[in-house]
């Protein structure tokens, strides 16, 4: 599973990279096409103001992990959602 909550970049596959721009999108490179696809918006991020995040290898489901309440250093509670980002982030565009 990628996951990330900042800039770094994460390998998919030999020819492709998963990484969060400097505008909040995250993003798929290609290297060897020299291809980008935008798989999350930052707009996604701040509708859920999203603390962390998961993307499924497949890059169809997203993990958010919002409202988090840290009760200790060791020890913080929060809410998630699993969205299908190819049919629930798009009823998330629209609204």
């Amino acid at each position: 599973m990628w996951t990330s909550n900042s800039s770094v970049f994460l390998f998919s596959v030999d020819s492709e990279v998963i990484y969060r721009n400097s505008d909040g999108h995250v993003i798929k490179f290609n290297i060897l096409k020299n291809e980008t696809e935008i798989v999350l918006t930052n707009t996604t991020f701040v509708n859920f103001n999203v603390a962390k995040y998961s993307v499924s290898p497949d890059l169809k489901y997203v993990l958010f992990a919002y409202d988090v309440k840290q009760l200790s250093i060791a020890e913080a509670t929060f809410s998630q959602k699993v969205l299908d980002r190819l049919v629930d982030l798009m009823m998330v565009r629209e609204k």
